[in-house]
């Protein structure tokens, strides 16, 4: 065979193998386990938001997602864990105007500051399955 040939086989081959060990290694990132769970507003479920997992209040770090009728299902890493929930509503009767000529329906937030930015909630989240959780929010 020729040595041409041989040497870009053995290359090749180093190239394939070092792909192969360099590949799956290990992960910088934290390791994470499912959450699931259930949000609802004086006993009814909450028809749409966002849940936020924090592990530090004074880190901004999170994980989170959306709820949707009630349910959110998400990915977040174990311990202690600080929730946030945020929902709006529209105002009925007012309109902004982002655009010229463009009305849209106005909305607010309706979702008390002891539920997200000065939040009372919490989640111990685990390593072991089940991590569901039910949050029950009182809004005047």
């Amino acid at each position: 065979m020729n040595a041409s040939i041989q040497r870009f086989q053995f290359v090749l081959g180093l190239i394939l193998i070092g792909a192969t060990i360099g590949c799956g290694g290990r992960s910088d990132r934290p390791e994470t386990f499912p959450v699931k769970g259930t949000v609802t507003v004086n006993g009814t479920p909450l028809e749409k938001g966002t849940i936020k997992f924090r592990g530090d209040p004074s880190n901004t770090a999170s994980t989170g997602g959306e709820v949707v009728d009630g349910v959110f299902a998400f990915d977040a890493t174990s311990g202690e864990k600080l929730v946030e929930i945020v929902a709006t509503r529209a105002i009925p009767g007012k309109f902004v105007e982002p655009n010229p000529g463009e009305k849209v329906q106005a909305t607010e937030q309706f979702i008390p500051k002891e539920y997200n930015r000065e939040s009372t909630l919490r989640a111990d989240v685990q390593s072991e399955p089940p991590n569901e959780f039910t949050f029950d929010l009182k809004v005047p």
